[in-house]
C-alpha cells in the first residue's frame, strides 16, 4: 500500500480582482467583477526530506499568475459568437448585440470558451501547470487542482493529472 499525500495552498494573496461576463446560449451577462480568490491542490506519492513539494514554488508562480490577471477584464478568447479585434492599442468586443471598446492593457484575452470559474480554474491550473511541469515532475506530483471562488459558496474546480494515480 502506497500513500497519497496532499497539500493545499489558499493563501490571503492568491487572488486577483476582475471584470468579466459569463456567455449564455443565446445571451449574456452584464459586465460586472469580482474579487476572486484560488486554492491549489496538489497530490502525489513520494515525500523528500518530508515534504511532497517546496510551498515557495508554487506560491510565487500562483501570485504571479494572480498578478497577471488583477485588474483586467477577463475575454474568453475562443468562445463562439464572440469578436474580438485589437488594434491602435485598444479591445473591441462585440457580443451578443453589445460593442464594448477598452484600452488593451485593461484586457486580458485568455484561451477559453467562456469567463466563468469554471473555465477560469481550467486555465489557472493548467498555466499553472504549464509554467511548473519539470519541477512538479521531479517532485512526483501526480494531480494539480485549482479551485476559483467567485464569491463566498461559489466556485469552480479543474483538476490536471500529470501522471497516473493507480497503485
Amino acid at each position: 500500500m502506497t500513500p497519497i499525500h496532499e497539500i493545499s495552498l489558499g493563501k490571503e494573496d492568491m487572488k486577483f480582482s476582475s471584470a468579466h461576463f459569463t456567455l449564455f446560449e443565446t445571451s449574456a451577462e452584464r459586465l460586472h467583477g469580482h474579487n476572486y480568490r484560488v486554492l491549489l491542490t496538489l497530490r502525489g506519492r513520494m515525500l523528500r526530506d518530508g515534504l511532497l513539494v517546496d510551498f515557495a514554488t508554487v506560491k510565487a508562480e500562483a501570485r504571479r499568475l494572480c498578478n497577471e490577471l488583477d485588474e483586467t477584464l477577463l475575454l474568453p478568447g475562443t468562445a463562439p459568437g464572440l469578436q474580438i479585434t485589437r488594434a491602435n492599442g485598444e479591445v473591441e468586443v462585440h457580443c451578443r448585440g453589445k460593442r464594448y471598446v477598452l484600452p488593451e492593457d485593461d484586457c486580458r484575452i485568455l484561451p477559453i470558451p467562456n469567463a466563468s470559474c469554471e473555465c477560469l480554474a481550467e486555465y489557472f491550473c493548467a498555466t499553472l501547470v504549464e509554467r511548473l511541469r519539470p519541477a512538479l515532475l521531479a517532485a512526483g506530483v501526480l494531480a494539480v487542482a485549482a479551485t476559483v471562488e467567485e464569491s463566498p459558496g461559489q466556485s469552480g474546480r479543474c483538476e490536471i493529472t500529470l501522471a497516473p494515480l493507480s497503485l
